[in-house]
């Protein structure tokens, strides 16, 4: 197991309130003082000196880690910035030693590639929802956001990581949408390999979302009404008019297996 340290400042003086499993809004949610240059010295982009944003936030459910949520990018940050954005996040408060751990992934989100710029995990078990919580990365930033409890979850439902553990508390999660974190992953997954982890966290209509995504990146036709809707009101320039087998990327082709298989090993049902 990855040993860590945990650099936690809180800005409220309330102890903390957070040892019960379940569903946890974040809000407010801002980053500062992140790296203005790579460990080599060298600056983010070679374009612009300013860094764009994306943070990630994963959470331990004890036997497995799984994404909570991707934030949308902020272009030309640089070293700060702020998302108005308000994720629901599972944080799982059970008897296993790694479980109540969040883990922040900072990101300087590029066309090509993208570059780590910092990471920590947080013992949630020193975060609160009365307040501003304060934590510190590894390379120096901090990120600030408030907490909610949404849902309170039964004991037992969050155990196991991924599909299971999500697919049994969230209310009509097999249903549930979110664009700009589909469209995301599927844009990351033309330069490098979608993870099985990222793919738990999604729900049935999601999945199939991220899938064609890449041929939707074509303008590909689809024959599925809610597919055809989502992609002409969500990704933009899509016009439905590109041919019904475009010519994938080697790693876009290899994504798309990659996800078929996971859809028949987990029997995702047809929608």
């Amino acid at each position: 197991m990855i040993k860590f340290i945990v650099l936690l400042l809180v800005l409220t003086a309330a102890a903390s309130d957070i040892s019960t499993t379940g569903w946890y809004r974040l809000t407010n949610l801002e980053v500062e003082d992140a790296p203005s240059h790579k460990t080599n010295g060298n600056r983010w982009d070679t374009m612009s000196a300013n860094a764009d944003l994306m943070l990630s936030l994963y959470s331990n459910m004890g036997s497995g880690v799984v994404n909570a949520f991707t934030t949308y990018v902020l272009e030309e940050a640089g070293t700060s910035g702020r998302w108005d954005i308000s994720e629901d996040v599972p944080i799982y408060c059970g008897s296993h030693e790694d479980s109540c751990n969040l883990f922040f992934v900072l990101t300087d989100h590029d066309t090509k590639t993208h570059d780590e710029m910092d990471r920590n995990w947080v013992d949630t078990n020193d975060l609160s929802t009365r307040g501003i919580n304060e934590v510190r990365l590894q390379r120096g930033t901090i990120v600030r956001f408030e907490l909610a409890l949404v849902n309170e979850v039964e004991d037992g439902l969050f155990r196991g990581a991924g599909t299971s553990a999500f697919r049994t508390s969230y209310p009509d999660y097999e249903n549930n949408i979110r664009p700009k974190f589909v469209l995301q992953l599927a844009g990351a997954g033309r330069s490098r390999p979608i993870e099985s982890y990222e793919i738990d966290e999604l729900s049935f209509k999601e999945i199939k979302l991220l899938r064609n995504s890449f041929y939707a990146f074509y303008n590909r036709p689809f024959s599925t009404n809610w597919i055809s809707f989502f992609f002409f009101n969500n990704l933009p320039g899509y016009t439905g008019k590109g041919p019904s087998n475009p010519a994938l990327s080697e790693i876009e082709a290899s994504n798309i297996n990659f996800i078929l298989d996971y859809e028949e090993e987990n029997e995702i049902p047809a929608l």
